[in-house]
């Protein structure tokens, strides 16, 4: 229930924004009022994951993470449509298709029928509603897991605008070991896996549930061990793609001369 009402008061103030944003060209403007398209976003997962003794990337968590996500897009549909009705739909609606075709796209085709119908009848506030943006930053700031990511592990280093190798404990380490007092900081369960822990198919796979659900693009990286190769980096985009994802991101581990995350404070890191 609580989710329920973030998520509604989240999609009515993104709406808001779109109409209180000073655009410096016209044409941005025409464009923004004109398909009202906003992103509902989240962070955090991997911690909810944790919680629920789920292990990131298993069948039972995707399993899990896809009603999660079925309820925020379909919570988030309905406050749109409920939007429509209380102030109009977004002016291209009309103006440049119709409801009928817009019910029809690829990912309406695949959300209840209620939500179509009444799409159809009332209409809908925004064209778009919800993405999965990077939150690397606010993630750490608030000490939880970033976007939809694993955590790249529980105690790491990173490097940024607000200086170079500075260390980062998970908080929610510490929360669990409170819980389970049977448990150390070296003794943690399995479902303590972080991003290296999991296969380079097990993110892809992460990603394409979440896609389902998601009207707009998703920021996720799938972490590949060093020694990947072309052949094998072109077999996970062809994951991805068969999957559903609109984009992706391989990053093959070592690859760069310098990273934002590392497990050692280190500068003349391998």
């Amino acid at each position: 229930q609580k989710l329920g009402n973030t998520i509604k008061v989240a999609i009515r103030l993104q709406d808001n924004v779109i109409d209180k944003t000073t655009y410096f060209l016209e044409e941005n403007r025409t464009q923004a009022l004109g398909e009202r398209r906003i992103g509902l976003g989240i962070m955090g997962l991997h911690d909810l994951i944790i919680s629920c003794n789920l292990k990131y990337g298993s069948k039972q968590a995707n399993k899990f993470v896809d009603k999660l996500f079925e309820f925020i897009a379909t919570n988030a549909y309905r406050t749109s449509i409920d939007l429509a009705k209380e102030k109009g739909s977004f002016p291209f609606l009309d103006q440049y298709g119709s409801r009928a075709k817009f019910i029809e796209t690829g990912y309406m085709k695949k959300m209840p029928e209620s939500i179509r119908e009444d799409v159809l009848k009332y209409g809908i506030r925004n064209s778009h509603l919800l993405t999965i943006a990077p939150t690397g930053s606010t993630g750490t700031m608030v000490g939880v897991s970033t976007g939809l990511e694993p955590y790249f592990a529980f105690k790491y280093y990173r490097s940024g605008r607000l200086g170079k190798f500075m260390e980062v404990n998970s908080p929610i380490v510490e929360r669990y070991i409170a819980k389970h007092p049977e448990y150390t900081a070296d003794t943690l369960p399995e479902i303590f896996v972080s991003a290296m822990d999991l296969t380079a198919e097990e993110h892809a796979d992460v990603q394409c549930v979440i896609q389902r659900w998601v009207d707009s693009s998703i920021s996720k990286t799938v972490n590949a061990p060093k020694g990947y190769t072309v052949e094998d980096v072109e077999k996970l985009y062809m994951r991805l793609y068969k999957g559903g994802a609109k984009g992706g991101t391989v990053y093959v581990d070592g690859s760069r001369d310098t990273q934002v995350l590392t497990l050692k404070k280190d500068d003349n890191l391998p």
